[in-house]
């Protein structure tokens, strides 16, 4: 997937965050987006993934304008606080979004297994959030993601809530994820994170978007 913006703007209210940015987006390896605080780069992760509009420009696929929910199904999104519903399982929140696309129960169950195998969450499947720890609830996120086989996943400030020890277990998921072939593009803060993961650097600062050397 080649993901990219074109003349993409955003205000709130009568503050502009960006005006006019575009930016090429690799298909392949992790790109962190940095800049200081209140520059919008959440918000950007956000419309990227169909999940908020911009006000002006366009979000493109493979050189294509797609709707909000096209993107929404193509790209994983993994949010700050994990946005587990804490009444589910952890099998039950990742079957949620597939249900609501429609697939089919066992393409579902089979999956769910699979994952749930992949990231070492075998034994929490029907646990519920509020008894995992952190990374846990990480691995979690990161699961329901990949329950529509996106072809790159979302993540927002993937670090806020973990401890150092538990990051290191995130960047070595992350780089399996990379030899996968997943593409992924990462809001954080922690920039000895981001030097440790990124492929590619994008800085938002002042309203204007720019790939660091």
């Amino acid at each position: 997937m080649k993901l990219s913006i074109d003349a993409l703007s955003k205000s709130f209210g009568e503050k502009n965050l960006w005006k006019e940015i575009s930016l090429d987006f690799p298909q392949e390896g992790i790109t962190t987006i940095q800049g200081p605080s209140g520059q919008g780069k959440t918000t950007l992760l956000r419309c990227l993934a169909g999940l908020e509009r911009a006000d002006g420009g366009r979000i493109l696929v493979d050189g294509v304008e797609v709707e909000e929910r096209e993107r929404t199904r193509r790209l994983g999104f993994v949010f700050q606080d994990y946005h587990l519903f804490p009444h589910m399982t952890v099998r039950q929140n990742l079957c949620l979004a597939p249900k609501y696309h429609g697939m089919d129960p066992e393409t579902m169950d089979r999956k769910v297994d699979f994952l749930l195998s992949e990231l070492d969450l075998v034994r929490e499947g029907d646990r519920y959030p509020d008894s995992l720890s952190g990374g846990q609830k990480q691995r979690v996120a990161i699961a329901r993601a990949m329950m529509l086989d996106p072809e790159l996943i979302c993540f927002d400030e993937p670090t806020s809530a973990l401890d150092r020890g538990t990051i290191q277990r995130l960047v070595g998921l992350l780089q399996q994820l990379k030899q996968q072939g997943m593409g992924m593009i990462i809001v954080t803060h922690d920039t000895e994170f981001a030097k440790e993961v990124s492929d590619t650097i994008v800085v938002l600062e002042n309203g204007t978007a720019r790939v660091a050397a």
